[in-house]
């Protein structure tokens, strides 16, 4: 806890800094409809803050997506993102017992809006993300000829970043003081996509252009949501959770069991010799199955309800770990069979098998999913069939948000 000489300091430079940040935050939040006009035509931009590298891709009006650089994370990037995994909040909402010491929130945003006026991380986390979002753009903008100022972003879900405010977060902190405008500043924005999130995206699963377009929520009675089970393989580690689908723009609040085990990367078959490959895959088939065991002794969900595997992440291609996915399809409908046997269910019962979705691209298919987001929010004709299938049912929120805009 800062003394209270440090407290006065701090308060007095957020309010003598605070005027500049606010101008440095809310960079043209409020666009009117020629902004909107002119934003379908720009490059939509996802970036992937992976556990191990971060990629970025483009997706242009006309449709084409192009796949754009690959950076490797450092030393101090793949340690930060496994141990933001297991990182509660920093603080939580009324009803909810802080989890660990922290200054007071009041403060800490005063400090964070002051260094960000002056251009420097608040915090050695930002700073590593900073790096990376620097190197990232740096590289994406030789890759495309041109500069990006904005761009979406996508990362493992991490509980310490759930409750941030948009506009003081790290994520949008990282962003702006690497030169590019979030996707979302105001309070009730989604913060960043979770990578189950991306990967639906990216397979054109869960779009939900109804809720999207025209804030429509239609009934899924009688049909049970997949819960998704992300597997990510990469050179340095292997990153797993779980999360019930919803709509890929919305919270993934019910995300779970998410884990980073870095003794499970690609790169660890290079001290092993060839008796010991064999025991390496093994492992990682026993992983897996444990992490759904843990999940279905916890959860219980009904044998109706099926498994989603999305698996991404450079590594994913590998022979071997495609035979590894296979064997743990197998495993896991057995593990449903008896689970549905613990829960007093008769033979017969309609048990779903886990369905496995592997990304053509594995290494840039959560970017690619951050690039269809941008493009949503940029682009309104993305509507237009959703308004023409249900004539005169719909009321677009585009045309609600032209209406209600006021000049200030």
């Amino acid at each position: 806890m800062p003394s209270p000489r440090v407290r006065i300091l701090l308060r007095v430079l957020g309010l003598l800094a605070f005027p500049f940040a606010l101008w440095r935050i809310i960079p043209e939040n409020y666009d009117d409809a020629a902004r909107r006009v002119a934003d379908a035509g720009r490059v939509a931009v996802g970036f992937d803050l992976g556990q191990s590298y971060a990629t970025s891709v483009a997706h242009f009006s006309n449709g084409t997506v192009v796949s754009l650089p690959k950076i490797p994370g450092s030393e101090d990037y793949i340690a930060f993102m496994a141990r933001m995994n297991n990182q509660p909040p920093s603080f939580l909402p009324d009803g909810y017992v802080n989890q660990r010491p922290s200054r007071p929130q009041l403060l800490q945003d005063l400090w964070t809006l002051f260094m960000r006026s002056i251009g420097l991380p608040p915090s050695k986390d930002a700073a590593v993300l900073v790096r990376m979002k620097v190197a990232l753009k740096a590289a994406s903008e030789v890759a495309l000829g041109h500069a990006i100022d904005s761009a979406a972003v996508t990362a493992p879900w991490r509980a310490s970043w759930q409750h941030e405010v948009p506009s003081l977060g790290i994520v949008n902190t990282a962003l702006l003081l690497a030169g590019i405008t979030p996707v979302a500043l105001e309070d009730n924005d989604t913060l960043y996509m979770g990578e189950i999130n991306s990967l639906l995206a990216a397979h054109k699963r869960k779009l939900c252009p109804a809720i999207w377009c025209a804030d429509h929520f239609g009934s899924d009675a009688g049909e049970p949501q997949p819960i998704n089970f992300l597997i990510s393989f990469t050179n340095q580690s292997l990153h797993t959770s779980f999360q019930v689908t919803r709509c890929f723009f919305l919270d993934s609040w019910s995300n779970d069991f998410g884990t980073i085990d870095s003794r499970y990367g690609l790169d660890k078959l290079m001290h092993m010799g060839p008796e010991r490959r064999e025991d390496f895959w093994t492992s990682i088939h026993d992983h897996l199955v444990e992490r759904v065991t843990k999940y279905l002794g916890r959860h219980s969900p009904h044998p109706r309800v099926p498994f989603l595997a999305l698996v991404a992440g450079e590594a994913s291609d590998t022979p071997e770990f495609r035979t590894v996915l296979q064997e743990v399809t197998e495993s896991v409908a057995r593990l449903r069979v008896a689970d549905a046997r613990s829960q007093g269910e008769p033979e017969g019962t309609d048990i779903r098998p886990m369905e496995l979705l592997i990304a053509d691209d594995p290494t840039f298919a959560a970017a690619r999913g951050a690039a269809f987001w941008m493009r949503m929010q940029l682009d309104w004709s993305y509507c237009e069939d959703c308004f023409a299938s249900r004539p005169g049912e719909y009321v677009s929120q585009y045309d609600m948000l032209s209406e209600s805009h006021v000049e200030l």
